[in-house]
């Protein structure tokens, strides 16, 4: 169900309003609700809910500085995931070095390949 707009409507605001009160009729009339009040603070309400919505907002943020920072702190991933990967990575160097130091590797075909072509004497 689509929630009412209001409209807050005083003195002031029906003479800003003047003249457009035909496309205010042209509007759908089941969700807007008219409210003639002279109180201020219907005025203010936008400001004032803005401002609960910030406080609450603001409590959130509080309870994660306070409540959930210090918990991510404590249990700390970090260094246990980067001692993991390089952990993993001394691993692949180790493969890659022992793949290339077998006789017959392509590592060691192309350096006999190129130490050839310049020094073609040495055979």
């Amino acid at each position: 169900m689509a929630k009412k707009a209001k409209l807050f409507i005083n003195k002031k605001n029906r003479q800003e309003i003047k003249g457009f009160e035909e496309v205010i009729d042209l509007l759908d009339k089941e969700n807007i609700e008219y409210i003639d009040h002279e109180d201020q603070r219907l005025e203010n309400y936008e400001t004032y809910d803005f401002l609960s919505n910030e406080i609450l907002r603001l409590k959130k943020l509080d309870h994660l500085e306070r409540v959930q920072l210090p918990i991510i702190e404590d249990d700390d991933q970090n260094a246990v995931l980067a001692s993991h990967l390089e952990q993993d990575l001394n691993e692949a160097l180790d493969e890659i070095i022992l793949y290339l130091l077998e006789d017959g590797s392509p590592f060691e075909v192309e350096m006999n390949r190129l130490w050839k072509s310049y020094f073609p004497s040495s055979n």
